[in-house]
């Protein structure tokens, strides 16, 4: 089965007859774009089944304003409670949550913490007594 190729921000401008320039700001709601315009690109921006590179905003805004949650265990009462209050501060103070969890054995934590790295959280919360100091301190 072929990879279907993602849709960019130029598909979209080029379905509603309008730029890059002007569909990035008629996206965001910022001031700028007649509401013609700005129904336009959503429009086609939906039909195409658009969906914002966030990773491209972060290049350029040197961030997600993302704070990565390492939780062991999601599943668990405590933990989805924590998941649920961090999640709603976060939301308040105009950040985004990205989590990851890990079944696996105490040396194998890396991989999820390294994703939340990746991601330039502007911190991450470690909810797990079974990380050794060594891998956080990396």
């Amino acid at each position: 089965m072929a990879r279907q190729r993602r849709v960019s921000i130029i598909d979209v401008a080029t379905a509603a007859g309008t730029s890059k320039s002007t569909d990035s700001p008629a996206l965001l709601d910022q001031p700028g774009v007649s509401a013609e315009v700005r129904r336009r690109v959503r429009e086609a921006a939906t039909e195409l089944g658009y969906v914002k590179d966030f990773g491209a905003t972060a290049l350029r805004t040197d961030g997600f304003r993302t704070i990565g949650l390492y939780v062991r265990a999601i599943g668990t009462e405590f933990y989805g409670l924590l998941a649920a209050a961090i999640s709603e501060e976060a939301d308040a103070a105009g950040y985004s949550v990205a989590s990851a969890t890990s079944t696996g054995a105490t040396n194998r934590s890396a991989g999820p913490i390294d994703y939340l790295r990746s991601l330039r959280s502007e911190a991450i919360i470690v909810a797990s007594g079974r990380i050794d100091n060594e891998r956080l301190d990396r």
